[in-house]
């Protein structure tokens, strides 16, 4: 017996409006799934340089200590040049370091094809020299730089600190740096007595061996973005490649419009059309296809370069069905729409939860956790990084938070509250002078990657709520399958929660609690 027509119509309505709504919530998933995944690829590309810079930035630190302890008169020429040989040969990643001082470049070392290149300032009475190394660091053939040269390039490191906003290291824009071929990115910290900066370090970096190491273990399609904020870009290649073969040098930041390369000036029109927007995802036409990028800025707390990705939107759609054949091919119009609703939910859900999705939504929710007091797993930290009792910022104050997370995500897990006091009483987090939001979120994510590894992100989630008219930053950790170590300098530690404080243990109850 056949069902009335008036049945059949309402179902064929039914799965209609069905397959409407489900389309629908399609084109919003993917649109979230989209940024998301640029976001997140975006980030990793920042935090592969993070990684890639750490060492040699730690390396900048220590050395500068040691130049801090020459007193106002500076370090001995042959000091200098021992300590300035000695970063060039511990890490390779350097391109060259130079000491400077009031008076202009005191001592510069710089690498070149086959060895190195040593300046050490005149003295009252003469003396200084300036020469080429070889391989066996033995003199070689004459350096093929000025000392004026060298002065132009103090002057500019100099203005860069001048005019500098922010935090140590200051960072300069893609410059010539003397006795390179391409052109370098340059950190610069205080170097003085008592940490002033009076006398300066700066170490710099070849843009080019930066680009390299960006571009490895990207997803296929995709493309490094490396833009300065005055509209210039990273060359993609073919510029520099066609000038080695006609035996000249090209530079590798070009004016956008002068790229030649659509990906990339497509990305720095969006990106320069929506605010150069830092903390989230962008989309722009280019080679007839759509593009989905994000970048960060180089450095916390600087605003002159930014680095990302642009992943087509064909590739993205390629990730999202990564591992699956999915059933594309017209089926039945509503279990296809359930289907599609029921996997890009899924990963919409895990993608939110590796990134930080929004947790701890009321005000009302977070009282009532913090009302519950510090225990085993909820500690309260008044700052992320001053020192209320010195009254400048700490390192110190920086490891006792993640302290506090290695030891959560080793033992239950558990809730960090920072801007909050001992008593459970919002204090927020103006103490730590963040310039706005996304400063402070940088900023953590920076100290976890560099302290904790980029590869335990997955274990927390960490945002900003705003409670009695202050922000404060929660982060929630969950037990890790791994041992977390907590990377402080030298040393490594390992922290597990006992009660309300964390314990660090030795190496033999280390490897009992592994072992076991």
């Amino acid at each position: 017996m056949h069902p009335p027509r008036t049945i059949l119509v309402s179902v064929i309505v039914l799965v209609a409006l069905a397959g409407g709504l489900a389309a629908l919530e399609y084109g919003r998933l993917t649109t979230g799934f989209y940024s998301q995944v640029a976001l997140s690829e975006g980030r990793g590309v920042r935090d592969r340089l993070s990684i890639l810079l750490s060492a040699p930035l730690s390396a900048q630190s220590l050395t500068a200590k040691l130049l801090s302890q020459a007193g106002p008169d500076g370090p001995a020429p042959d000091s200098a040049e021992m300590l300035l040989l000695s970063a060039l040969a511990d890490e390779q990643t350097i391109s060259s370091a130079a000491i400077l001082d009031g008076k202009g470049v005191f001592a510069m070392a710089s690498r070149t094809g086959n060895g190195l290149i040593l300046y050490i300032r005149p003295g009252q009475s003469g003396g200084g020299k300036l020469e080429s190394l070889g391989p066996d660091m033995q003199p070689a053939a004459s350096p093929a730089i000025t000392r004026a040269q060298i002065e132009e390039h103090g002057l500019m490191l100099a203005q860069v600190v001048k005019n500098r906003s922010g935090n140590w290291p200051a960072w300069t824009e893609s410059h010539a740096v003397p006795g390179q071929p391409d052109p370098s990115l340059s950190a610069v910290v205080p170097a003085g007595p008592g940490g002033d900066d009076s006398r300066l370090l700066a170490f710099s970096f070849g843009v080019a061996s930066l680009r390299s190491a960006l571009s490895q273990d990207v997803p296929e399609g995709a493309r490094v973005l490396v833009f300065t904020h005055d509209g210039h870009v990273l060359d993609a290649g073919g510029r520099e490649e066609q000038a080695q073969t006609a035996g000249r040098s090209a530079p590798l930041f070009l004016p956008y419009a002068q790229s030649g390369d659509a990906v990339l000036s497509g990305a720095m029109a969006a990106w320069l059309r929506d605010g150069r927007p830092a903390s989230e995802a962008f989309s722009f036409q280019a080679d007839a296809k759509t593009w989905w990028a994000s970048l960060t800025p180089l450095a916390e707390g600087e605003d002159k370069t930014s680095v990302g990705l642009a992943l087509s939107q064909e590739s993205l759609l390629g990730l999202m069905f990564e591992g699956r054949r999915a059933p594309l091919i017209i089926g039945s119009g509503l279990a296809l729409a359930l289907a599609l609703l029921l996997v890009l939910a899924l990963q919409s859900r895990r993608r939110a939860k590796s990134s930080g999705a929004p947790f701890f939504e009321t005000e009302r929710e977070i009282r009532e956790l913090l009302d519950k007091g510090e225990g085993e797993r909820l500690e309260f930290k008044s700052t992320l990084r001053f020192n209320l009792a010195a009254g400048k910022p700490g390192k110190e104050i920086e490891l006792a938070s993640l302290k506090t997370l290695t030891a959560f995500m080793n033992t239950d897990g558990g809730v960090l509250a920072v801007g909050v006091d001992d008593q459970g009483r919002t204090v927020g987090l103006e103490a730590d002078g963040f310039e706005n939001d996304d400063h402070a979120l940088r900023h953590f994510s920076s100290l976890f990657a560099q302290h904790i590894g980029v590869e335990f992100l997955p274990y927390a989630t960490f945002a900003l709520r705003e409670v009695d008219g202050r922000k404060i930053l929660l982060v929630e950790c969950r037990k890790s399958k791994e041992p977390v170590i907590l990377k402080g300098g030298k040393d490594e530690e390992f922290y597990v929660r006992a009660g309300p404080s964390s314990r660090r243990l030795s190496l033999s109850e280390f490897m009992r609690r592994v072992v076991k």
